[in-house]
């Protein structure tokens, strides 16, 4: 007689079939990445999130809960949504932006800068005002009184290297600087008359200009007034040129020109070209000309003009001064207009990126590229130019009364009055920036 087979025996095969066949897939979806979504009561493809700092090491927080990773990290397997993320790390101001997880899609949010949470530092105990730096920040200008005296200063290796006495106090409107960063066209007043002044960065020394419309092709400073080509030589004497009345303004050949039956100027890109470009109404004048892109200006108009297109491609902006930046060999722009800061990218019109009720001060580049700083009359502020959720502002430090900032190499300098002390301060960019007090130098020579 057979023996009967126990009924677990029998069940037993079937019920891990059943189980297999049941939590298989299921396996196989959360190793896919899929969930179960209960805000949506749906299984759905979950999507990555990666987040990194500078400094690394920073808490990662996920709608104010915070997780076992620091930075950098590359979170996976995160249900799709809208998630308040923050990074904090001792030292430093919190970086915090609201962003969407997409299923399938990697989130990222990986160069992150967190600025030091730091006070600023009295470097040069002087009144300043009108800080610059030029374009490849080797050294900061500036000018300073003292006792009844002005200067014009170089600041070098954290130290105020070279000066020299000024006869008049300089108001700096515009800086506008030669391709090898060794001279600048300083355009301002002294008192209430106009002015533009030639600085040669080493050795120190500057220069009042004749009167004339100027601007650097390459490092050769050129001038034209409403008679002759102004031209400065090698050995830094001027030279002038007469030049046809037609010709308002040129550089290499590239050339302005009123023309006798048309009310506006036209461009042409050669001195004897039979067409040429009409510009807007204007008294427009060459600014620079780099990578076959073109910029005029007539005083707080600018014309952008990408000569790489066909048709040309011309874009307009009003800006009291403007900071160019080059990626891959991309002109970026950073406009101030009073209380308004612009971006001007290439080929298009410019993006408003601030604006408040108070003016600004001053405005620039953070050297990465991808965070401007301005200040106002008392407070200084970093601004990633990331705009998902809107462009994070951090507030840095504020002062009794700020006259100027400009960043160099990682710290910022800042002409200001705190605690009634009037100076030069210093704000690092990175905690390794440790600046020492800034020495006057000996033997000041007049000029």
């Amino acid at each position: 007689m057979a023996r009967k087979i126990p009924f677990h025996r029998r069940v037993l095969p079937w019920l891990f079939t059943i189980i297999f066949l049941v939590f298989a897939p299921i396996l196989v979806f959360y190793t896919a990445g899929y969930r179960w979504n209960p805000k949506k009561g749906m299984v759905e493809k979950n999507g990555t999130l990666i987040l990194d700092s500078t400094p690394r090491g920073a808490d990662i927080y996920l709608n104010g809960q915070t997780i076992d990773d620091k930075t950098p990290a590359t979170l996976q397997n995160v249900a799709p949504g809208t998630y308040d993320i923050r990074l904090s790390k001792s030292g430093y101001h919190d970086w915090k932006k609201t962003l969407n997880i997409i299923q399938e899609r990697v989130t990222f949010a990986n160069e992150i800068i967190l600025w030091p949470d730091e006070n600023p530092t009295l470097a040069l105990e002087e009144e300043a005002y009108d800080l610059f730096t030029n374009p490849d920040f080797d050294y900061v200008f500036g000018f300073r009184r003292a006792n009844g005296d002005s200067y014009v200063f170089r600041i070098e290796k954290d130290a105020l290297v070279e000066e020299k006495r000024v006869a008049r106090q300089i108001d700096a409107e515009r800086i506008t600087w030669d391709r090898g960063g060794e001279k600048a066209i300083i355009t301002g007043y002294t008192s209430n008359t106009a002015g533009q002044w030639l600085l040669s960065a080493e050795p120190l020394n500057l220069t009042e200009l004749p009167e004339a419309s100027y601007h650097f092709e390459r490092s050769e400073l050129v001038g034209m007034d409403e008679t002759y080509r102004v031209n400065l030589n090698a050995n830094g004497a001027l030279s002038k040129q007469l030049h046809n009345e037609q010709i308002i303004d040129s550089y290499d050949d590239l050339v302005i020109k009123q023309l006798d039956a048309q009310d506006n100027l036209v461009l042409l890109m050669e001195p004897n070209a039979e067409q040429g470009l009409i510009l807007p109404s204007g008294a427009w004048r060459f600014y620079t000309s780099e990578n076959g892109e073109i910029i005029l200006d007539d005083g707080d108009a600018w014309l952008r003009i990408d000569t790489r297109t066909n048709p040309f491609t011309t874009t307009r902006a009003r800006a009291d001064e403007i900071h160019a930046l080059e990626i891959d060999r991309e002109s970026y722009y950073l406009l101030e207009l009073s209380n308004e800061l612009y971006l001007w990218p290439p080929l298009l019109e410019p993006e408003l990126l601030h604006r408040q009720s108070s003016p600004i001060i001053n405005a620039g580049w953070h050297q990465d590229g991808l965070s401007i700083f301005y200040a106002t009359d008392k407070q200084v502020t970093m601004m990633n130019l990331d705009n998902r959720d809107g462009r994070l502002q951090t507030k840095l430090a504020e002062f009794d009364q700020i006259k100027d900032v400009i960043a160099f190499e990682d710290t910022l300098y800042i002409s200001a009055v705190k605690e009634n002390k009037a100076g030069i301060w210093t704000l690092p960019l990175v905690k390794s920036s440790n600046l020492s007090p800034l020495s006057a130098v000996d033997g000041i020579i007049s000029f």
